[in-house]
């Protein structure tokens, strides 16, 4: 039986904690929690003459569910 996987992003807790519980009603069990906190592009931090150094992203939370 092939095993169903699903990869989200999410931008906050709020978020990520509602749609787990969606995603447990379905079926889909939670394999990893990844926070990662993404990148600016050059022409943005150039462009705000690099003061966007000093406010970094918030980091997102990368989750991989599978379906058991």
């Amino acid at each position: 039986m092939p095993q169903s996987i699903v990869v989200k992003r999410y931008k906050n807790d709020k978020e990520y904690e509602r749609d787990a519980g969606r995603m447990n009603k379905r079926g889909y069990k939670v394999v990893t929690v990844t926070s990662e906190r993404p990148r600016r592009s050059l022409f943005t931090i150039i462009m705000t003459g690099f003061l966007v150094l000093l406010f970094p992203r918030k980091a997102q939370y990368v989750v991989t569910y599978s379906m058991i």
